[in-house]
């Protein structure tokens, strides 16, 4: 999938979502900037997350839908 699919989205890490990203990362006792900007997009647009990690999105919010990359 190509990053000009229809089917992803680039978001960008405006400030306010920095700060979220923060708070959600300190809560979680977790340091990955990225699977945090995930985890609140996912959870701000109701989406679901792939993954090669289902248990970095899970930690942040246990109840994102995550599913595993095929393959």
């Amino acid at each position: 999938m190509s990053l000009r699919s229809r089917a992803a989205d680039v978001v960008a890490l405006d400030e306010m979502s920095a700060r979220a990203v923060g708070v959600l990362l300190g809560r979680s006792e977790a340091s990955d900037v990225v699977d945090g900007q995930v985890a609140l997009v996912a959870r701000q647009r109701e989406a679901w997350v792939i993954s090669s990690d289902v248990d970095d999105p899970l930690r942040l919010d246990p109840d994102l839908e995550v599913y595993p990359v095929p393959g």
